[in-house]
């Protein structure tokens, strides 16, 4: 495991897998090769039924999407502080201390 106070989502693995094997047209090796990547440079959340409770609360607070609500709410059980999305509002701050960053920004 990584040193590093990053973290990535199960569910963020699996997203990563869909895409590039889907848009970018990787071969699943190749995206098992990503996948390893980022579980070695990131510590890895693992959902849990509480997670998708939290998720339910989320998208019902916000108005997120369920799967947005999914990637948020294992980052405040993370207990990040700061969570780079391309989907959210760049600058929002979730349950007074998760800040949204869009990275493309």
């Amino acid at each position: 495991m990584t040193d590093s106070n990053s973290f990535i989502s199960t569910q963020v693995l699996q997203e990563l897998c869909n895409i590039v094997t889907r848009k970018f047209k990787f071969s699943y090796e190749q995206a098992a090769t990503a996948i390893k990547e980022c579980s070695q440079n990131n510590n890895l959340h693992t959902n849990t039924e509480d997670t998708v409770l939290q998720a339910c609360q989320i998208a019902d607070r916000y108005g997120f999407s369920f799967y947005d609500s999914m990637i948020v709410a294992a980052a405040l059980e993370s207990n990040c502080n700061m969570l780079y999305s391309e989907d959210l509002h760049d600058g929002q701050v979730i349950d007074g201390k998760l800040t949204v960053k869009n990275p493309f920004k």
